[in-house]
């Protein structure tokens, strides 16, 4: 009778927990539906993301030598097509405005999912306390956008008021009312690939041609660094050592004052003490002849400074690290159309004949070069040298009363002549002689001068010109003397 009894407990208590199983697992069941529903639905009736950056899982797996964490001082200060023009390494900008140090943490657990790289590069202005002017919820909505899973809801969950935090993560709630927005197409689900050819960098032309450097500083004062940003620094480099990753904290230059220069200060001693190495790009702004005007904003470096970081990262990074870096058709495919726009970017509205002259022997791309010898011309050793980096094998010292009219495509010459040039390039008709440039039939303006370089894309979508009278009487000199600055 007690056996029969207890039995019939015992029956009672499983058929009352396999109950309550059944009801947890279809309460489950439905909340995760609904979950997967609104996460669904809140990207469907989202507006399209305009972010750079969104590109980058469209990047191929395992490419990426270099990976760039940071603020905005990276997207504008660090080009990836200088870097792999200068190394042959592949490189990515994968930074967002303001970017935190623990959201940077996130990024890096992001770019991790796809790519293996040798070298982190991260900037570390945001531990600074010039990052306190652009502080907001914006910025984690920003940096989600580039992001996918845990890491996007980690990412909005640094937002203090977790119901916008909530929001952005089910944004169905903010965007419901775009339902009459929204057509069958928008509810597909699409893996497309999202053209990477900036490489997360941003072209920033210069607004003026002054000269203003940076005044050399000391530190004056202690600096306390923030609890969580060390904290996250430390979670930074376990991450990167866990993967066998060399961790290399950086500064872009910008108009520093005394307060964020001790901050900076202190963060390598911090960088002493965690043994992590660190490039100070401020120490370097005398050696690179980096002017603020030119080469940057009072935050944002422009593209001429962006090149100048470029190449001083590129050599540092080949000195003290070893690649296995290995080409893709893809990747090489998506950095000429950067390197292209590059060049034209840099080339635009440049007035300093060497710098034109070196940035075009330094990337892919056709030149035209008109020249009328005159005996009385005073080019130097440094002026003849640049015009044989562009591809131009002539001595301009020794021949200078010869005329020479050369056109040269990717560094290599194709064609030149002392009396009269006409040649085909790609297809095109190029004329040139002592009086005019001519390009597929027609006078090109602006190519009188007795010296005219024109700098063409390497699929002549472009040009840009530097037209000099000066090659008779003297040559430029370094400085403002033969064009107007300030």
């Amino acid at each position: 009778m007690v056996r029969s009894t207890i039995l019939q407990i015992l029956s009672i208590s499983i058929f009352s927990m396999m109950s309550v199983f059944k009801i947890i697992f279809k309460s489950g069941f439905l909340l995760s539906i609904t979950l997967g529903l609104s996460l669904y639905f809140s990207k469907a009736f989202s507006p399209l993301s305009n972010n750079l950056k969104t590109a980058y899982l469209s990047v191929p797996k395992n490419t990426l030598d270099v990976v760039v964490l940071g603020s905005s001082h990276t997207q504008y200060g660090i080009n990836p097509a200088v870097i792999n023009n200068e190394t042959g390494l592949y490189a990515y900008i994968n930074a967002s405005a303001c970017q935190p140090m623990e959201v940077s943490y996130q990024m890096l657990k992001e770019s991790l999912k796809t790519q293996k790289p040798k070298v982190v590069l991260l900037d570390v202005f945001t531990m600074m306390p010039g990052q306190s002017v652009c502080y907001d919820e914006s910025i984690y909505k920003l940096a989600s956008d580039e992001m996918t899973g845990i890491e996007k809801i980690n990412t909005l969950l640094y937002i203090e008021d977790k119901k916008i935090a909530f929001d952005y993560i089910i944004s169905i709630r903010m965007y419901h009312q775009r339902w009459n927005e929204i057509d069958f197409n928008d509810l597909k689900i699409r893996n497309e690939d999202i053209p990477y050819d900036s490489f997360g960098y941003i072209n920033l032309e210069p607004k003026e041609y002054v000269f203003k450097y940076l005044e050399p500083k000391s530190k004056k004062n202690k600096y306390e660094l923030k609890e969580k940003d060390v904290e996250s620094l430390n979670k930074i480099k376990a991450l990167c050592d866990e993967n066998d990753i060399e961790l290399l904290l950086i500064k872009t230059p910008f108009d520093i004052d005394q307060e964020n220069y001790d901050a900076l200060m202190a963060i390598w001693d911090l960088a002493d003490d965690l043994d992590i190495e660190y490039l100070d790009l401020i120490d370097y702004t005398e050696e690179m002849d980096f002017a603020f005007g030119m080469d940057s904003e009072t935050w944002h470096n422009t593209n001429w400074g962006a090149y100048k970081n470029s190449k001083l990262i590129s050599e540092y990074l080949i000195k003290n690290y070893k690649f296995e870096h290995v080409d893709n058709e893809e990747v090489e495919r998506n950095l000429n159309y950067l390197k292209n726009t590059t060049l034209y970017n840099m080339l635009l509205n440049q007035v300093d004949p060497y710098k034109f002259m070196k940035y075009a022997s330094e990337f892919d791309c056709i030149i035209l070069l008109k020249y009328n010898g005159f005996y009385k011309t005073t080019i130097g050793e440094y002026e003849n040298e640049l015009l044989n980096n562009m591809g131009f094998e002539n001595d301009f010292i020794k021949n200078k009363k010869n005329n020479y009219y050369g056109v040269v495509s990717n560094g290599e010459l194709i064609d030149f002549d002392d009396k009269e040039l006409i040649t085909r390039v790609n297809g095109k008709k190029i004329v040139i002689n002592k009086n005019n440039i001519e390009f597929n039939n027609q006078i090109l303006k602006d190519t009188d001068g007795e010296l005219t370089i024109i700098v063409y894309g390497t699929d002549f979508s472009w040009n840009q010109n530097m037209n000099v009278d000066y090659s008779s009487r003297w040559f430029w000199k370094n400085g403002c003397l033969g064009w107007e600055c300030k």
